[in-house]
């Protein structure tokens, strides 16, 4: 089964400015929010929560891999901050992995080198947070600054315009022009991006 990679329109300053903060309220929001949502959270799960959550926010742990269960934590951390909200969901998982995959392939050599790079690193988890990359193949997030979504959001309009190909519908089923839609849409709101994949 492929990941299912979601996109909000969100502020992810709250969340970046988490980075060694040590916050143990946040330790408090992520073990209340998991406990809400797993319905199997017992305590073992609910320490677990807590103690890796610890372990994310921890400055003698900056820049090490996060793990299967810190990725899970930052998505408790992301909805606790409202990063993840319906009215934020710009791209609801239809378009699974394999399509961004196909579509980077697809890409290569006509989208502008940075913003290929930074679709790249969004889609592949290497633009997470808290630690260097993120050590699972199960679940991931990543995050963009509004720049950087502005920058893609161009880049994209160019490759279109430059290699009418790209964008035709053969290419992963017209996958160009969503991605267009989408990162359009959200520099338009003028927010940064939270991807959520599993």
């Amino acid at each position: 089964m492929s990941l299912r990679p979601q996109l909000f329109a969100a502020d992810v300053t709250p969340l970046t400015a988490l980075r060694a903060s040590a916050d143990p309220a946040m330790s408090d929001a992520v073990v209340s929010r998991m406990a809400s949502v797993l319905a199997d959270s017992g305590p073992a799960m609910l320490d677990l929560a807590r103690t890796q959550t610890v372990a994310l926010l921890d400055p003698t742990q900056a820049g090490r891999p996060e793990n299967e269960e810190q990725v899970h934590c930052v998505r408790a951390l992301a909805m606790v901050l409202g990063l993840m909200t319906q009215d934020a969901q710009i791209a609801d998982g239809d378009w699974v992995q394999d399509a961004w995959e196909d579509y980077l392939k697809a890409a290569q050599g006509k989208l502008a080198d940075e913003a290929h790079g930074l679709l790249t690193a969004l889609i592949r988890g290497r633009r997470c947070v808290f630690g260097q990359r993120i050590q699972t193949t199960w679940a991931y997030y990543g995050v963009l600054t509004k720049d950087e979504v502005v920058r893609i959001a161009d880049a994209l309009v160019a490759a279109g315009e430059a290699h009418p190909d790209l964008a035709s519908s053969r290419v992963v089923d017209g996958f160009h022009d969503v991605l267009i839609g989408w990162f359009d849409a959200i520099a338009t709101a003028d927010k940064d991006v939270f991807l959520w994949a599993d």
